[in-house]
């Protein structure tokens, strides 16, 4: 089991399976934020990923989005795409994110619900 103490927060991590946030990898990257979200029948061709805004917000102004983010979307099989952000929500948090050529076995149909 794994226990951190977050710098700042106060708050305990229990049981991670991240590695730290802003850690910057050997490519020089640095990760911002990782989510996790569902596949959602929407407009076209492919479903799109319904997640979290917090993917995008910019961590120096929680109003702006962060321009030219590379978003890494890890699909099953631990296949990893590159995802584009397609529509989002600062307001309510929440965004939509689209990989090319993959096609999830049942995504959520929201128009059912």
């Amino acid at each position: 089991m794994t226990i951190k103490l977050l710098r700042g927060c106060g708050m305990i991590l229990v049981n991670t399976f991240e590695y730290p946030f802003g850690d910057v990898y050997p490519k020089g990257d640095t990760r911002i934020f990782a989510c996790t979200g569902v596949f959602i029948d929407f407009d076209d061709k492919y479903p799109k990923i319904l997640t979290s805004a917090s993917l995008v917000r910019d961590p120096g102004d929680p109003n702006k989005i962060i321009v030219d983010l590379r978003i890494e979307v890890l699909l099953p099989g631990k296949r990893c795409e590159i995802g584009t952000l397609k529509l989002h929500s600062l307001h309510y948090n929440v965004a939509l994110v689209s990989v090319d050529n993959y096609r999830p076995l049942c995504p959520v149909n929201l128009e059912e619900h």
